[in-house]
């Protein structure tokens, strides 16, 4: 059965029609087979989600057995309206929950097997205070399926989206980025919805907009393609295994713009392993040649630039496309035979991090603008 609220669409279970026009009925009830809530409405209004209610300007709604729940205030153009606060804690393991609208503000942790967030304004998470002292209450968006579109970004740099996701797939739009912590094992792939997110893919940025992505534990699996756009992104994990293409390549009119990359442990006495095989492949960040060749043109050099963003000044140094290792890196850095077409900096500069070269090294000009690359050893003497 399928089931709308405040919506033109009838509610049709067998051979039953029933149109709700307004949300005057308070508690629904599924049954067997796959029921779905609709809450649509073109000009949307506020909906809370509470302790085991919704509420929607003013009026509580409760459910039970209902497998989907798909809120979405969007008008005839298209354009998303209103506003979605979670308040408390929500459990809809065993089912989904979709939620579109202008606004979506998070306050409280969200667990579904699949969710969906979409909406034009930033979706981000303003953790307590105490949580970096371990006091207070981690805020975590925890799902087997996860889609997150925001417009204005998903995420920022001071307020990462926790999340807890078997597959994950995010967008945005602009200059606007991306900015998740996983808190295990986290594939990024493709997630869809019915027609939601039908066309995306993996995690992508547009017109600059920059990937930051940390691991706190497990695998990151790269299997749909993470594209920034002329961004740079920032990959932190023990592990990762690449299998689609990494890159940040915007072209406008007959000028193209690529990103940097930096690709760093967690720790910084993490091994690392750059075309290493067999026997020789034990670091713990560990590259095959393959998974490099799937980073390796999507990337370029950053000359020292100085410009004012939010009224102050900012210098930025000079970096290479593509960055292995912390700054602060005590690494041993293994590197097996491997012909490298763009600028690369291995970083281990702390003691007693150092470079293991066991196979040939060389260099060919790049296949993207013809430049010769270069390879820094960043390290102690």
């Amino acid at each position: 059965m399928e089931i709308n609220v405040r919506d033109t669409t009838k509610t049709v279970g067998g051979a039953n029609t029933v149109n709700h026009e307004a949300n005057t009925i308070e508690r629904f009830i599924g049954g067997a087979g796959d029921d779905i809530l609709n809450l649509h409405r073109p000009e949307g209004g506020l909906l809370e989600l509470g302790d085991g209610f919704l509420r929607w300007d003013g009026t509580p709604i409760s459910h039970s057995e209902i497998e989907r729940i798909d809120i979405r205030f969007v008008d005839g153009d298209g354009v998303r309206t209103g506003a979605v606060r979670v308040l408390e804690d929500q459990d809809y393991t065993g089912s989904e929950l979709r939620i579109e609208a202008r606004g979506i503000e998070i306050r409280a942790s969200i667990k579904a097997d699949g969710l969906s967030l979409q909406a034009t304004n930033i979706v981000g998470i303003r953790q307590d205070f105490g949580v970096e002292t371990g006091l207070g209450k981690l805020i975590v968006l925890e799902a087997d399926r996860m889609r997150i579109s925001a417009d204005n970004g998903v995420g920022d740099l001071d307020m990462p989206l926790y999340i807890r996701a078997n597959t994950l797939e995010a967008q945005s739009l602009g200059a606007a980025g991306i900015y998740i912590v996983t808190l295990g094992d986290t594939t990024i792939g493709n997630v869809s919805f019915g027609s939601i997110g039908a066309t995306t893919s993996g995690l992508k940025t547009q017109s600059g907009g920059n990937i930051h992505i940390i691991n706190l534990g497990g695998t990151i699996k790269v299997e749909e393609a993470t594209r920034a756009r002329g961004g740079n992104i920032v990959i932190t994990t023990e592990r990762i295994d690449i299998d689609a293409e990494i890159s940040s390549i915007r072209t406008i009119g007959t000028q193209t713009f690529r990103g940097t990359l930096v690709l760093q442990p967690l720790s910084t006495r993490s091994s690392i392993g750059m075309a290493t095989e067999g026997a020789q492949a034990g670091q713990t960040l560990h590259l095959s040649g393959d998974e490099i060749k799937l980073f390796m043109k999507g990337f370029d050099s950053a000359e020292p630039a100085t410009y004012y963003a939010n009224r102050r000044l900012v210098t930025s140094q000079a970096v290479s496309g593509i960055n292995i290792g912390r700054t602060d890196g005590r690494h041993v850095i293994v590197l097996g035979a491997f012909t490298y077409s763009e600028s690369v900096t291995f970083r281990a500069p702390q003691i007693p991090g150092r470079f293991d070269i066991i196979g040939t090294i060389s260099l060919t000009a790049s296949t993207v603008d013809g430049q010769s690359p270069s390879l820094t050893f960043l390290g102690e003497p």
